[in-house]
């Protein structure tokens, strides 16, 4: 017959595993549904009306139309990080964005190489290499 303090320790041993195994189904139900229903994002619009670097400090404004989807269905709005403000829905089921900013030390954003890259785009005359990361 076991001690009560082997038979404690046993106990919580198997609660640990039910747990574990349980923590380790969801997280496997989640990566599938994940893959099953993957958000999808389509940019129909995009342009960009100043993107300038004056000195060392960095200005652009950009606007977008951006089509949001998870599972077959549309996204209704949206925040913009950082603003707080909404976004809604426009009737032709895009979401209009706008984002105009600047930041006084490009090399903060952009990196050293970036600044770089940016005064040799425009001095050629365009840009190039622009690139847009949506989460």
């Amino acid at each position: 017959m076991p001690a009560d303090g082997e038979e404690y320790s046993f106990c919580a041993l198997c609660g640990t595993c039910v747990v574990q195994i349980l923590l380790l189904s969801m997280m496997i139900l989640l990566l599938a549904y994940a893959l099953l229903y993957p958000v999808k994002v389509t940019v129909s619009d995009a342009s960009l009306s100043r993107f300038a670097l004056n000195g060392t400090a960095l200005s652009y404004d950009l606007s977008l139309a951006v089509s949001l989807l998870f599972a077959g269905r549309r996204f209704y709005g949206a925040r913009l990080v950082g603003t707080g403000h909404s976004v809604k829905l426009e009737k032709s089921g895009e979401l209009r964005l706008r984002a105009v900013g600047q930041a006084e030390n490009a090399a903060e954003v952009l990196g050293s190489d970036g600044v770089a890259e940016l005064v040799k785009e425009t001095v050629a005359g365009e840009i190039q290499s622009l690139e847009l990361k949506l989460s």
